[in-house]
Formats: C-alpha cells, sequence, structure tokens
C-alpha cells in the first residue's frame, strides 16, 4: 500500500493556499473599513464646510461685505432698500440703497431725444466720393472712419464697429426706381439723448488730424477708425470752428432734453431716465402723447400731466436677507444633527465570521459638537448693543424676530417675519442694530470654520485626508507583504508536491520489488 496524496495524490496545493492567504488577508480588512470611515467622514464635511461658507456670504450680505479683506461696510442697499411707485403705467421707478423717501408730481412736456439725420444716394456719394475717410464728431469726440468701400452698406457697417462714434447707421429702402432697382437712404442716428449728448456733425476726411486744440489720439487698425479725444464738448467745438461740417443732408429730428413742469417751473433733463430724487430714476422714456378718446391731444403742450411717485423703505429686502441667513442656519444644524446619529454596519472578523457594530456618525466629534454649539450659543445669548451714553444692554433676539427653538437634542431656528416687522416699525434703528451685530458674529464663527486657507473644518478636513493617504499606503503595503507571503507559500508547496512525487515514485518501486521477492519465495 502507498501514500496517496491527491494533487499530489490527494490534497489542493491551490486551494490549500488560497485558503490560507483567504485567512491572513482578513487582518487587512480593518485598514480598509477605518479608510472608509475616513472617506465618509471627509465628504461629509466638505458638504458642511461649503454650508458654513454660504452662511457666512449671506451673513456678509446683511452687514454690507463683499469678501473678507472689506473694511469698509455698506448696508445701505439692505437697510436702506426702498421701492417706487407711479400713477402712470409708462412711467417706472427704479431705487439703489439709500434712495431718499418721498413722493413728487410732476408734468412731462417732452422726452429727450438724439438727434437723427438721412442721406439720399446722390447727399451719400457726396459724402463719401470715391472711397473717401469721414468724420463723426459727438461728445467730447472725433472718430474718423475709412470703410471698407464707398456702398452704403460698408459705410453704415465701418460707423457701427466705430464704438466711440456716438452714432448707429442704417440702410432704409425707400422704394423701387423705374428700373425696378431698391432705393436707399442711409439713417444716422445718436446713441445718447441730450441737447449737448444727443447732437453729432458728420464731415469729410480726417478733420480731427487738423483740428486745433489739446487732444489725445488712438488708433484701430482693426475697425479702421482713428478716435480724438478732447477735454470736453467745448473744446471740440473750438478745435473744429475752422472745419466745414457736411451739411447736404435732411434731419428728420433734432436733439433736445426732456422738459418736465414742476412746482409750477420748467426743469430740463438730457436723459430720459430722470433722477428726481436722490437715487431714485424715473423713467419716462416710454411715455407718448396722452389723447381724449377722439385722437386728439389732451394737452397739445403736454405728453402727459399729473404724474405723481412715491418712494417708501422697503424693509422686506432686510427680512429677506436675515429668513435667509436663519435658514442656512437651520440647514447646517439639520446636517449635524443627522450625522450625529450612530449607523448600524457588518463587519468580518479575523476568524472570518461577520458580526454587527454601531458606526458612530460622522460629525459625532469634538469638530461637530463646536460648530453646533457655536451656532445654537450666538442665538442663545442674545446681543448687546451700546447707548450714546455708554451703558450696555443685551436683547433676545427673539425680539428682532430670530428665534432658538429646542426638541430633545434637536436644535432649530426660526424667522418670525410679524416679529421683524414690529421691531422695525417700532425702532428700525435698533433693529438695523442688533440684527447687523448679530449677523457680524454668524459671519465671524462662519469665516473662522470655513474660510479656505485657516479655517477650523478646512483644516479637520486637509487631516482627515492626509489620513486616508497614510492609510491607503498601509494596505499597499499590507496587500504587498501578502503577494510576497503568497508566492513564498506556493513555492514551499510546490517544493513539497516534488518531493512527495519522489517519494511515491520510490515507493512504488520498493513494493514492486517486494512483490517479486514474494513470487519467487512461493516457488
Amino acid at each position: 500500500m502507498g501514500i496517496s496524496l491527491s494533487g499530489i495524490g490527494g490534497f489542493d496545493t491551490t486551494q490549500i493556499v488560497s485558503q490560507l492567504m483567504q485567512i491572513e488577508r482578513q487582518a487587512g480588512q480593518r485598514y480598509t473599513q477605518q479608510r472608509a470611515q475616513l472617506r465618509t467622514g471627509v465628504t461629509a464635511f466638505q458638504g458642511l464646510n461649503s454650508k458654513l461658507a454660504d452662511l457666512t456670504k449671506l451673513s456678509w450680505e446683511i452687514i454690507g461685505k463683499a469678501a473678507k479683506t472689506d473694511t469698509s461696510l455698506d448696508p445701505t442697499p439692505v437697510w436702506g432698500a426702498t421701492k417706487g411707485t407711479s400713477n402712470h403705467e409708462k412711467v417706472t421707478i427704479s431705487t439703489s440703497g439709500g434712495a431718499a423717501v418721498g413722493s413728487v408730481e410732476f408734468d412731462v412736456k417732452q422726452k429727450a431725444q438724439s438727434k437723427q439725420v438721412l442721406l439720399d444716394s446722390n447727399q451719400f456719394h457726396a459724402l463719401v466720393g470715391d472711397g473717401n475717410s469721414i468724420s463723426i464728431a459727438a461728445g467730447d469726440k472725433v472718430v474718423n472712419i475709412t470703410p471698407k468701400s464707398n456702398s452704403m452698406k460698408d459705410v453704415a457697417a465701418a460707423i457701427n464697429a466705430a464704438k466711440d462714434a456716438g452714432v448707429s447707421a442704417t440702410v432704409v429702402r425707400t422704394g423701387d426706381g423705374v428700373d425696378g432697382k431698391g432705393q436707399y437712404v442711409l439713417q444716422l442716428t445718436g446713441k445718447e439723448t441730450g441737447e449737448v449728448n444727443g447732437d453729432f456733425k458728420i464731415f469729410q476726411g480726417d478733420v480731427g488730424l487738423t483740428a486745433t486744440g489739446e487732444k489725445e489720439r488712438s488708433d484701430d487698425s482693426v475697425a479702421g477708425t482713428i478716435t480724438y479725444k478732447f477735454k470736453n464738448h467745448s473744446a471740440l467745438l473750438a478745435g473744429l470752428s475752422g472745419s466745414a461740417e457736411f451739411t447736404d443732408l435732411k434731419t428728420t429730428r433734432e436733439s433736445s432734453n426732456a422738459v418736465i413742469r414742476m412746482f409750477g417751473e420748467e426743469y430740463s433733463y438730457s436723459s430720459n431716465q430722470i433722477e428726481l430724487l436722490d437715487k431714485v430714476k424715473v423713467d419716462i422714456s416710454a411715455l407718448t402723447q396722452e389723447t381724449k378718446a377722439d385722437g386728439t391731444p389732451k394737452d397739445p403742450n403736454f405728453l402727459a400731466k399729473g404724474i405723481s411717485i412715491e418712494v417708501v423703505a422697503n424693509r422686506e429686502v432686510a427680512g429677506e436677507k436675515v429668513k435667509g441667513m436663519v435658514e442656512s442656519m437651520n440647514a447646517i444644524m439639520e446636517s449635524i444633527t443627522a450625522g450625529m446619529q450612530s449607523t448600524d454596519k457588518t463587519g468580518i472578523g479575523i476568524d472570518g465570521k461577520s458580526y454587527s457594530y454601531k458606526e458612530p456618525g460622522v460629525f459625532s466629534n469634538s469638530m461637530g459638537r463646536q460648530i453646533k454649539d457655536g451656532i445654537s450659543n450666538l442665538v442663545a445669548s442674545g446681543i448687546t448693543l451700546e447707548g450714546r451714553d455708554g451703558s450696555k444692554q443685551t436683547y433676545s433676539l427673539e425680539d428682532f424676530g430670530v428665534k432658538l427653538k429646542l426638541s430633545g437634542n434637536e436644535i432649530k431656528f426660526e424667522y418670525d417675519a410679524t416679529k421683524f416687522k414690529e421691531a422695525m416699525e417700532k425702532d428700525p434703528a435698533k433693529t438695523q442694530e442688533a440684527l447687523i451685530a448679530f449677523s457680524t458674529k454668524v459671519a465671524d464663527l462662519g469665516q473662522d470654520m470655513s474660510d479656505s486657507m485657516d479655517g477650523m473644518v478646512t483644516k479637520y478636513i486637509k487631516s482627515r485626508e492626509e489620513q486616508v493617504k497614510a492609510y491607503e499606503q498601509t494596505i499597499q503595503d499590507f496587500n504587498d507583504r501578502m503577494d510576497e507571503k503568497e508566492k513564498a507559500l506556493k513555492r514551499q508547496y510546490s517544493t513539497l508536491e516534488t518531493q512527495l512525487t519522489q517519494y511515491n515514485s520510490k515507493f512504488a518501486a520498493i513494493q514492486g520489488q517486494l512483490a517479486s521477492l514474494g513470487t519467487m519465495s512461493s516457488r
């Protein structure tokens, strides 16, 4: 009877090595699990850090800060917000932060307009000739324009490409000639309105070059223009006094100022967007002649009469900003509360058996608690204001519409729009001071936590990312050791297999010899 080892007569050496290494590699699973936990934590804190950064920006808006390096604050766009109304559907009001509050009534005699001229085919060719350059003077600039050709289309394109010309050009088809071909005119319209700003003059050739007086020249080879800038409009007119203006054209509209009547007097403005009150613009550009039922003007001397506007404080702007900040605080607290809950997990022990355990929440650490306590304490501690006499008084933020609500371990904040409105109506200055002071604290906390360079959460994330990298190296080193060990085992069992094969061969030979001896003895 011989020795029987499969694979080597009874044993599957490949399976033996595989099973041994499977047991050995189980020790490395704890590294993989710990790396996975760290990665989950990093992702969670990155999301929380983004919310903290958003909270910081929302707080900055309330205090009038654009960036962390800002030293000058301007809260007027929020706390000085206003809104305007008009009793005329074609008169609109726009206001900016800190606009004057009040009302005024006026009549509109005429709107501001720009100059407009037409050149028919003969007039146009008299201007450009066989390809002459032209100059347009508007405002404080003279722009010399050299078109690609003397066609009306190319001249119009060249004028429109000249950014400082102050004029827009349009080619208009006015009908067909006896030969059936289209007839065209060139329409030139000032881009600005007003008696001065909306006016322009046309010249043949480069008159800016010969104009007298101090001027600055700039060339644009792409557009084919040369621009001469004078000190002001009066200096431009004086410089061109010796140049002959091209006047062989039809003026369809002269430039003019808007004229309104207020307080029994007439007032003139160069634009149809009139700043009647400080930081309040009244737009009359859409006004048309008011008419009677039969279509005749109500008053031929006025476009519209009895227009009244009113500007009032718009406290809803500040309220919405405070509400947005409170909602942002809630979003952070909800994330932290959820992230503090432990979760059920299943792992595999060194013995290969699975086991259940509770994994701590990603925010159930000192950093998560610090953020949660920091935000809740800002509201709970109220706000202290200093009076003109130097005395200090602490107010509950609930007096200004910001409430702290506790429900078990859950902390929430609430914006009370009614309370905020009451506070603004009772004492707008104190309400603004209190909520700006509170928002400043919120912004400081948010920046301390989320600053892209020095924020505590930012540094925490970077630290955890380094730990993830360390675990990745540990896992790589462990896998390399396991690979080497597996190779060693395979070599060991390969040697054993060879030895056993040789042994079986010798054993079979001995068995054959013993069998021969038994046969001979029986004879």
